[in-house]
């Protein structure tokens, strides 16, 4: 489905990505892991087009790597950004049809508005609140929801936990391990370890903008002082 080959990534004249490979298969989940900073979230952005990059991008046989965001979300990409990014002033319900788009053909389900408040309950009640009222869990339903509106065929979530309470943790990873079940492939990066792996069909580490390990649960387990080196606990 996703195959990335020597991804080059850029913030001006700064170097970030060095050289990034991997891949991803339809109905699997791949976790970035590693420190702050090591590069993870940039490249959520390099593969949706939002900071320069040079490489490879090929999705469902297509070439993205000179696409611009909006093509990109059009190929069936949805991207969850790691601050969130509500319109503050819109309400719920104006955030997620924002995010409407027919489904792809050969989809077998799509997300409209009803499915998303059965997902979420709590946005369904707070659907004409302004998004920039909402709590960071609200605001992380909202963002969630958003992006399956547009029916994709690839979910990037990044840091979907990050600042919220453990009881919003736990209501985002059991929906994310929802959503692996009915075999959304997603590409997910998240710092608490614990719930990256349970996610996980493959696991890449990052280091220094580059992959420090590629494989498999089991594998990365079975490797300690990778985990010490180039992720840590967290």
């Amino acid at each position: 489905m996703l195959e990335v080959r020597g991804l080059n990534a850029f913030y001006g004249a700064s170097q970030v990505l060095f050289g990034l490979d991997l891949s991803l298969g339809e109905g699997r989940v791949l976790t970035l892991v590693g420190r702050n900073g090591a590069g993870r979230s940039t490249v959520a952005r390099a593969l949706v087009g939002r900071v320069t990059r040079h490489g490879s991008v090929r999705f469902m046989d297509r070439e993205l790597v000179h696409e611009r965001a909006f093509r990109i979300a059009r190929a069936g990409i949805g991207y969850v950004p790691e601050n969130r990014e509500v319109f503050g002033q819109l309400d719920v319900e104006e955030n997620l049809r924002l995010g409407q788009r027919a489904p792809l053909q050969g989809a077998t389900t799509a997300w409209d508005l009803d499915r998303c408040y059965d997902l979420f309950p709590r946005l369904r009640e707070r659907r004409q609140a302004p998004a920039g009222a909402l709590s960071g869990g609200e605001q992380q339903m909202l963002v969630l929801c958003r992006a399956l509106m547009g029916n994709p065929r690839l979910l990037i979530v990044d840091e979907p936990t990050e600042g919220l309470s453990p009881q919003m943790v736990e209501r985002v990873a059991e929906t994310l391990s929802r959503l692996k079940r009915e075999g959304l492939a997603m590409l997910l990066i998240e710092q608490k370890l614990d719930i990256a792996l349970d996610l996980a069909d493959d696991v890449l580490v990052i280091g220094h903008g580059e992959v420090r390990f590629h494989g498999s649960v089991p594998q990365l387990r079975a490797q300690p002082d990778v985990i010490d080196t180039w992720v840590g606990m967290a």
